[in-house]
């Protein structure tokens, strides 16, 4: 993901704000470099789905090009809560990017 024409340090400010307000958890691994731990959180999904609940867990990159240019990368651990009461690792693609990009739209970049 790639945000232009913000400060990246001002990006940087804003992911932290926008946790806070989320009352996610997160940690700044080497703030200097950008390197930040998100969560683990956990969100309902409802007893229809295949899960009833999904753990999240995000380790992000926040990378300045220039001044105005900022690039977000990162890795996603999801863990399902399957019908058995177990956390369930979810490696299914479709899950773990819908999942990651809703994240980062409540991010509001």
């Amino acid at each position: 993901m790639g945000v232009h024409d913000v400060s990246c340090t001002r990006i940087r400010e804003s992911i932290a704000q926008q946790l806070s307000k989320l009352d996610i958890p997160y940690e700044w691994r080497d703030k200097n470099e950008g390197m930040l731990s998100v969560g683990p959180f956990v969100e309902d999904i409802g007893s229809a789905n295949t899960y009833s609940r999904i753990r999240q867990s995000y380790y992000l990159e926040i990378t300045c090009s220039d001044e105005l240019t900022t690039s977000i990368s990162g890795d996603a651990i999801l863990e399902g809560l399957g019908k058995t009461g177990q956390w369930v690792w979810i490696n299914d693609p479709v899950t773990i990017e819908k999942h990651s990009m809703w994240f980062l739209q409540r991010l509001d970049l």
